[in-house]
């Protein structure tokens, strides 16, 4: 049965995320209609709305045999971003004619969206802020670069493919109906897309929480994880500010891609072309004042908080491993008392470590082989860990002394 394999490619700060949580959400109807979508391992994630990647990194590595293609299927879909990039260079168009070939697909067909070059730019800002550790400032930014030469070059490649159709759509044109552009593209009605819970996926960030994202990385390197992540996964229709290069940023920006810009244009439906979208953004005076909301703030705090508590709970595991390492070491060279003293330690830092409950009472049957305490320590560690080494040999000792007290008693 002759198939067509379909590539949404990005590129990047284009609605990805949203078409993807939408087509997670749409594996099963997906399939019903003959399009199988190779479910990603986080496909609950992008289902949720959570910030994913889709599932064109399967394609890229090779984790998708093309015989696994469902009988029934006339069509198998990708989506990822990274995929523009691959399709960029020759070795990866080269790989994905070849999957194509081996999968039964006699045609492959791009969708590829684009989006107004400075709201291009300062969308992609965000993005290496928030997910890439980026510290530099957007004028910097702006400075250095390049999307519409990959665009152009990327368009000029496939067109020299026989068998490849790319469609090219102008998110700034489209942003409010992806899913029907996506599904037209796919040759089936709007509605068997299911829209993703949230109204955006992997949402700008406000000025004040970028500034914090910024100064994050600064001191941690990339940390979406601890602020970006969970304000744009919880707080996802919280209007993000309009944040801009300088108009004279902007000026130069067109400047110098205004040329290839213009190729690009050629190569597109008028409708989705390139538009000079200079315009100023957010005023940014020399002390701004940024704004939180409660619901930001709350988050935050829960955010800081539970790193803070993980980096305090790691901190004490550290200081009870040292205490138990030099208690051995000071069983080692027969210092039992001193040995007990840093057992305890340990369990200060750490209550629960059955391996310090069994030093400690190993040390402490050195130091008064009457007491009932080493008897207490095994009983609390063989409630954690019943079958830790060392408790399995102190409980032997145990039996074998009780033993010598009844044959002397």
């Amino acid at each position: 049965m002759p198939r067509t394999l379909y590539l949404h490619v990005g590129h990047s700060k284009t609605g990805s995320s949203y078409i993807q949580a939408s087509l997670a959400r749409s594996v099963r109807s997906l399939e019903c209609a003959g399009i199988w979508y190779p479910p990603p391992p986080d496909l609950q994630l992008a289902a949720s709305g959570g910030i994913t990647s889709g599932n064109g990194r399967m394609l890229m590595r090779h984790e998708v045999a093309p015989d696994e293609v469902p009988a029934g299927c006339h069509a198998i879909l990708f989506s990822g971003e990274h995929l523009f990039e691959h399709l960029l260079a020759p070795a990866g168009r080269r790989e994905v004619a070849d999957w194509a070939t081996a999968a039964g697909a006699d045609a492959i067909e791009v969708l590829l969206f684009i989006r107004d070059p400075i709201e291009q730019v300062a969308s992609d800002y965000q993005q290496a802020v928030k997910r890439h550790g980026s510290t530099m400032s957007i004028d910097d930014y702006a400075s250095r670069y390049d999307k519409p030469v990959r665009v152009r070059d990327t368009l000029v490649a496939l067109r020299e493919i026989a068998n490849i159709r790319a469609i090219v759509r102008n998110y700034s044109r489209v942003r409010g109906s992806l899913l029907r552009e996506t599904a037209e593209w796919l040759g089936v009605s709007e509605t068997l897309l299911e829209p993703p819970a949230a109204r955006q996926v992997n949402r700008s960030l406000t000025a004040g929480e970028l500034t914090l994202q910024r100064a994050l990385n600064a001191w941690l390197g990339a940390s979406s994880p601890l602020l970006s992540d969970p304000l744009c996964e919880k707080l996802p229709d919280i209007t993000a500010d309009e944040i801009r290069p300088s108009i004279a940023a902007q000026e130069a920006f067109w400047q110098r891609l205004g040329p290839c810009i213009a190729e690009v244009n050629a190569l597109v439906e008028p409708e989705h072309r390139y538009r000079h979208d200079v315009a100023p953004g957010r005023e940014r005076s020399a002390a701004p004042d940024y704004l939180f909301s409660e619901a930001q703030l709350e988050l935050i705090g829960r955010s800081f908080g539970a790193m803070i508590k993980k980096l305090r709970a790691a901190l004490k595991q550290q200081q009870a491993l040292t205490q138990f390492a030099v208690g051995d070491k000071h069983m080692l060279h027969g210092q039992p008392e001193v040995a007990a003293q840093a057992y305890r330690k340990a369990l200060e830092f750490e209550p629960r470590h059955a391996g310090a409950m069994v030093g400690l009472a190993q040390a402490l049957l050195h130091v008064d082989p009457s007491s009932d305490e080493p008897l207490r320590l095994v009983s609390e560690a063989e409630a954690i860990a019943p079958k830790h080494p060392r408790l399995v040999r102190l409980k032997a000792r145990l039996a074998e002394r009780a033993v010598r007290s009844a044959t002397e008693s």
